[in-house]
Parts: structure tokens; sequence; C-alpha cells
């Protein structure tokens, strides 16, 4: 049958506005498209349901599960010598190393740019 507008089982039309036909002037889409709103407001997501779980405190160690989850990596890769969980560690603690980008042409000279305004 596909969406309706709200009357008695009639399509709903997208509504244009000058070249796009859908959103509008802020990318979000406007009233009355039949693409929606998106995800429905109190839907649950995999990531929030995830966030809320690890929060929670385990009753048995009296940690939450973040704590334990922290704490499993660390001893896979110190205790366990897991050099991956390692590697791991330090890219989100010290973040990745920065790279080098030789501004120069094929002789070593940098580069030289002209720039020209015009009103």
């Amino acid at each position: 049958m596909g969406k309706t507008n709200g009357k008695e089982g009639k399509k709903a039309k997208p509504i244009t506005n000058g070249k796009k036909r859908d959103r509008g002037p802020d990318g979000k889409f406007i009233k009355g498209n039949i693409g929606g709103p998106g995800r429905p407001e109190g839907s649950l997501s995999l990531i929030g349901l995830l966030k809320a779980k690890l929060v929670e405190v385990d009753k048995v160690n009296n940690k939450t599960y973040a704590q334990l989850l922290i704490d499993r990596i660390i001893k896979e890769a110190i205790a366990n010598g897991d050099q991956a969980q390692i590697k791991n560690i330090l890219q989100y603690v010290e973040g990745m190393p920065k790279q080098a980008i030789d501004l120069g042409n094929a002789n070593g000279k940098p580069f030289e740019v002209n720039v020209t305004i015009t009103e």
C-alpha cells in the first residue's frame, strides 16, 4: 500500500523544495516527505544498549562492565604478551604517528604559488 499522508489511504506525495525535492536548506528531511524523519524517538540502538550495559556494576566483582573490559584488554596485552592488543592500546591512548608530507617539487625545492585576486 505504501506510506500515506494521513488521509484515507491516499499515497503521500514528496514535497518539492526548489531543485531538491525532499530536504530543507539545513539538509534535514522537510515536513511531509515520505522519506520520514529518520529513527523514531525512543527507539533503541545497539551502541546505546552497549553503552548502558558498560556503566552497570557487576554484582560479583563490584566493578562496572567497562572496568572489567579494560582489565581484560590490559591482561591480554601485558600478561599474555598480545602484540596486536598492545598496538591497539597505544594507538587509542597516544594516537597514530603523524605522517610527514613533502611539499617540495621534483627538484626538492618548495612549490611556488602565485595568486591573483580580481574584483
